[in-house]
């Protein structure tokens, strides 16, 4: 056998052993992906299993968990206030029915289509004669 034969060989080898190894990382790199996404899954789960605890035994809380309990209580209070804040700053409002944010000059909410509060005045129903009378005046006034 020639030299060349042997060199040849050699690295038909080692290139097949480097063709393994990529496989066998791009096996590993996918497995930890898989992995990862269901650890992914099994916290959004735990997540969803302590927000139902939480809603359900708010008042009555084990005493073990009554701390997190009160902390998460805390914490609810606390995005409340802050999100009336943003709500006096850029004039956006809430709707009475499903609690989407409307823009400050919404007449009705863009999700439920419920009838949205005007200038902080709740808007009241009122019988057709009246709803008539009221599309005559904004006619009018064009």
């Amino acid at each position: 056998m020639t030299l060349f034969d042997e060199i040849s060989r050699t690295l038909t080898d080692k290139g097949r052993e480097a063709a393994q190894k990529a496989k066998e990382v791009a096996e590993v790199l996918q497995l930890k992906a898989q992995v990862s996404s269901e650890k992914s899954r099994v916290r959004d789960l735990y997540a969803v299993i302590g927000k139902a605890y939480f809603e359900q035994h708010q008042e009555d809380a084990q005493e073990q968990y009554a701390p997190a309990v009160e902390e998460i209580s805390k914490a609810l209070a606390n995005i409340a206030e802050l999100e009336e804040k943003i709500h006096q700053l850029d004039g956006s409002k809430l709707c009475q029915a499903c609690g989407a944010v409307l823009d400050k000059e919404a007449a009705f909410c863009s999700k439920c289509g419920a009838p949205a509060s005007v200038a902080g005045q709740e808007l009241a129903v009122v019988g057709e004669d009246a709803f008539a009378e009221s599309l005559e005046e904004v006619f009018e006034k064009e």
